[in-house]
């Protein structure tokens, strides 16, 4: 089954495991490697790995030794749980062995987790599991973000912006171009809107992103102890503005 990552992200995710092999390829390895580890821990839970029950393999390892790949697949854990492999950078010459494990899968084995870099549609690999009802293929590209991504990261920021207008100006922003980008501009807004209750606004991201301040570290501990909450809050703003946190 082919998803777009955006179509991933809004439903397939939910239903990750009905599927055996889950396929992460396209240009934005960044966030390939991100969401092989989100979908590792949506099957199989965080503790995964420290309870083995999450393997990662190389494709020339399995290239090498078949057999310790399917024994991984199919030797359960001593704790509890479903289990996963990651295999990392793979490209078509895994085509032979993933066509050997869907074949030989059964419910009770792990769930394989596939990370490649961008595949034609007509390669071998994608031809594969692109179409096949074990299988769900997620092209992960660069790409810009949209008012639906903005609002999703906003709302687990816990952010609320005051109109379109604020909105817009992150959206059409040349330095906020990926999710990155914007996470790491909303940690310092966080910041920016320390005590602050109003809504994010248009004059708040704008300064957030060309301000400038004087502020000194030192500042921070003197208007502590002499009660000026006013000056307090200021400058920790203006830390904001400067990248750094106190």
């Amino acid at each position: 089954m082919k998803s777009s990552l955006k179509e991933y992200e809004r439903n397939a995710q939910k239903e990750l495991s009905n599927f055996k092999i889950i396929f992460f390829h396209g240009s934005d390895w960044k966030k390939i490697t991100k969401k092989s580890v989100e979908a590792a821990n949506a099957i199989c839970g965080e503790n995964s790995e420290t309870e083995l029950r999450l393997h990662r393999f190389s494709e020339p390892v399995i290239l090498k030794d078949n057999d310790l790949f399917f024994t991984a697949l199919q030797t359960r854990s001593f704790f509890p749980g479903k289990q996963a492999i990651i295999v990392e950078n793979g490209t078509e010459k895994l085509t032979k062995v993933i066509s050997e494990c869907l074949d030989q899968i059964i419910p009770d084995d792990g769930h394989v987790i596939i990370t490649a870099g961008s595949l034609k549609a007509s390669s071998a690999l994608r031809k594969l599991l692109d179409p096949h009802p074990k299988c769900l293929s997620v092209a992960v590209y660069d790409e810009s973000l949209d008012n639906f991504d903005i609002e999703k990261i906003l709302k687990q920021n816990e952010l609320v912006v005051s109109d379109q207008e604020a909105l817009h100006s992150l959206i059409n922003h040349e330095e906020l171009s990926s999710a990155e980008d914007l996470e790491s501009f909303l940690e310092k807004l966080k910041l920016y809107k320390l005590y602050d209750e109003e809504p994010v606004s248009k004059r708040d991201i704008q300064e957030l992103l060309h301000g400038k301040s004087s502020v000194k570290d030192q500042d921070l501990p003197h208007f502590l102890v002499m009660g000026q909450a006013p000056k307090m809050l200021k400058s920790l703003r203006g830390l904001a503005l400067l990248g750094r946190k106190p």
